[in-house]
C-alpha cells in the first residue's frame, strides 16, 4: 500500500480525518467503479484489472470534482463522500491500514 494520505475535516459538524491511499489514478467513486458479476455476486474490480481511472469520472459532490492528488490539502468534498479509496475515521479514533479498502483484489459490494 502506497503512503497514506490524510486530512482534517469537519463533516457533519464533528471533527475528523479523512483518510485515502493517494492512489487518485485509480479511484472512479462509489457509483462509477467498473464492477464484474460473477456466479450472481456483484464485485468492484481489482487495480490490476484495469490501467487507469478517468481524471474525470463524471461524478461530483457539489462542485468538487476529483482532484490528482499531491499532498492532503487537495482532498475534497469528493473525497469524502465520494471517492471508494477513502475513509472517514473521528479524530480520536485510530486509523489502521485495514480502514482502507484492499484493492489488490476484487471486493464483493455485500461487504461494502
Amino acid at each position: 500500500m502506497s503512503d497514506i494520505t490524510q486530512k482534517k475535516i469537519i463533516y457533519f459538524g464533528r471533527e475528523c480525518h479523512l483518510y485515502c491511499d493517494g492512489k487518485c489514478y485509480k479511484a472512479w467513486g462509489v457509483p462509477s467503479r467498473p464492477r464484474v458479476n460473477v456466479d450472481g455476486k456483484e464485485y468492484w474490480v481489482a487495480d490490476d484489472e484495469f490501467d487507469y481511472a478517468p481524471e474525470d469520472p463524471g461524478t461530483y459532490e457539489g462542485c468538487d470534482g476529483k482532484p490528482m492528488i499531491r499532498t492532503g490539502r487537495d482532498m475534497n468534498k469528493w473525497c469524502a463522500r465520494a471517492c471508494e479509496r477513502s475513509n472517514i475515521v473521528g479524530v480520536n479514533e485510530p486509523m489502521l491500514k485495514s480502514g482502507l479498502r484492499d484493492f489488490s483484489k476484487r471486493i464483493l459490494l455485500e461487504e461494502v
